[in-house]
């Protein structure tokens, strides 16, 4: 299991600007991370040279599977740690209907991108001390069963938007948008 960091990450869901991110970044308290989101025109890899030059605390990626292939998840992954990311949250992302709007790739699901991380950890491809966490949703029954099996296949948190109560509070990272 990577090193705990911080319980608490800062979203920044859409990467518009590098200035908007370092305003971002300058207002996170102490002890708390930040996650960079792919939705915005910038890609968090292409920066993240920039913000660690500012921001010392935890930096996570997110990496979502409904717009890549295994491929491109596994390049994203050792991409991400090799830019000085101390680790990643993976999500399936945001489904949007409508005509004219292309259908998510969905090669992977978020569980099988965490054995894609620990395959890659095994090898040596990313460090040990690399974080992987799934993006979840808080809840009893079905949703607290996924939750537990992520992390009995070796994810080491569960990334939550809510501040609710969970069976998994010491390996839960909590995720608030950037005010």
């Amino acid at each position: 299991m990577g090193a705990p960091l911080t319980a608490r990450l800062v979203y920044i869901a859409s990467i518009e600007s590098i200035e908007f991110v370092a305003a971002s970044c300058a207002k996170v308290p102490a002890g708390t991370g930040i996650l960079l989101g792919e939705y915005g025109r910038i890609n968090p890899l292409a920066i993240a040279g920039d913000i660690r030059k500012s921001f010392t605390g935890p930096m996570f990626i997110e990496i979502i599977s409904k717009n890549k292939n295994r491929d491109l998840v596994d390049s994203t992954v050792v991409s991400s740690s090799a830019c000085g990311f101390d680790g990643a949250v993976f999500a399936s992302g945001l489904f949007n209907a409508g005509a004219g709007i292309a259908k998510p790739v969905y090669d992977l699901d978020p569980a099988q991108m965490l054995k894609l991380a620990l395959a890659l950890k095994g090898n040596g491809k990313i460090p040990a001390s690399f974080i992987i966490a799934i993006r979840s949703v808080t809840g009893e029954g079905p949703v607290a069963r996924r939750a537990r099996f992520y992390l009995d296949e070796g994810a080491d948190y569960i990334a939550l938007e809510t501040d609710a109560s969970t069976p998994f509070e010491r390996q839960t990272l909590l995720i608030e948008p950037v005010a």
